[in-house]
């Protein structure tokens, strides 16, 4: 659910009669004296 998931990427499509819900995850890494992630 899109709403309930702000944090996420998301996007929704429909096909047919069906609701089909895509997700981007990602994985964030920090350096050990800094708060910037790189990806």
């Amino acid at each position: 659910n899109p709403d309930q998931s702000k944090h996420l990427e998301t996007a929704r499509m429909r096909i047919f009669d069906m609701w089909i819900d895509f997700v981007n995850l990602r994985s964030e890494t920090y350096a050990e004296h800094s708060r910037i992630p790189a990806m």
